[in-house]
């Protein structure tokens, strides 16, 4: 086979895999909460991890483009490639349909459609196996500052929330919003005063708001919570099956607000997530802070 055609293959490859890594980045919040859906992590692991991810695949293809140690790097992608294939195979054989995210948001595969992606890249992979090395001056340096850049790129753009000290609610705001619950009589008829809740105030139409739905109810299945959890939206109620279908939450018990009895209780800005204890309003999570380990020692 001409060294051209070699040539092409391993360039669509490396430009495959920096394409997959930039779009991860662009959506990396639903990423992070993809990866946290599994099930198989905590969410601290689940955000480090989904940020390694997109390093890899942005490391693996600049270092396809740039040709450095291709015996070891051509070796490394099919191995990633297989890890990936494994596990599009086991979303199929569980009959899942939706996004896998291998492109991040912007561009929606289902397992079966990555699949044969990867499978046509295996098949690139072949043809440019024995591609011709060609030799680029400081070619070693510049492998060093892609590694180092690739690694630490995703964590500089997105910090994981884990390691961000975001400064806690104030308790007089605590009260406030302990106080307006008590005495809104829409609260009080859907029961949020009694026993212990996880009262999650949402808008219909904000993204992020999506993603810590589908994060409460990932939790709340890990710990087997259901009555427990209450959304109290503002916003379009026709918005409300898009919201479903998007945060792909489960369907707690819900109501709604006007937009100003729901921003008194709710505070400034959405999502505001409380634990809620007969009434006495313990502890405010905003997206960014949502922390399994309290919510699970809130309702052991």
């Amino acid at each position: 086979m001409p060294a051209v055609a070699k040539h092409i293959a391993r360039i669509l490859i490396g430009i495959t895999f920096i394409t997959s890594a930039v779009l991860k980045m662009i959506g990396v919040d639903a990423f992070e909460v993809y990866v946290f859906s599994t099930g198989w992590f905590g969410l601290p692991f689940a955000t480090i991890l989904a940020r390694l991810i997109i390093s890899v695949e942005g490391m693996l293809g600049l270092l396809l483009l740039l040709q450095y140690r291709y015996d070891v790097v051509k070796k490394i992608t099919t191995g990633t490639l297989a890890v990936f294939s494994i596990y599009l195979i086991y979303l199929i054989s569980a009959g899942r349909t939706e996004n896998c995210q291998c492109f991040g948001t912007m561009i929606s595969l289902t397992p079966i459609e990555s699949l044969v992606k990867n499978l046509a890249l295996f098949v690139l992979l072949f043809i440019s196996w024995k591609c011709p090395v060609i030799k680029i001056p400081q070619q070693a340096s510049i492998a060093l500052f892609v590694i180092v850049f690739t690694l630490v790129l995703p964590s500089f753009i997105s910090p994981p929330d884990f390691i961000v000290k975001y400064p806690d609610m104030p308790e007089s705001t605590l009260q406030i919003a302990e106080k307006r619950i008590a005495n809104n009589p829409v609260m009080q008829a859907n029961q949020v005063t009694e026993g212990k809740k996880l009262v999650c105030m949402f808008s219909t139409h904000c993204s992020y708001c999506k993603h810590a739905a589908e994060k409460v109810s990932i939790i709340a299945e890990r710990l087997n919570l259901d009555d427990e959890v209450v959304y109290v939206f503002t916003g379009d109620e026709q918005e409300l099956p898009q919201f479903w279908q998007e945060s792909r939450s489960n369907q707690f018990h819900y109501f709604f607000l006007p937009m100003r009895n729901f921003f008194e209780i709710a505070g400034p800005s959405v999502p505001s997530i409380y634990l809620v204890d007969g009434g006495k309003v313990t502890t405010h999570f905003h997206y960014r802070n949502i922390d399994e380990t309290a919510i699970k020692s809130f309702f052991e």
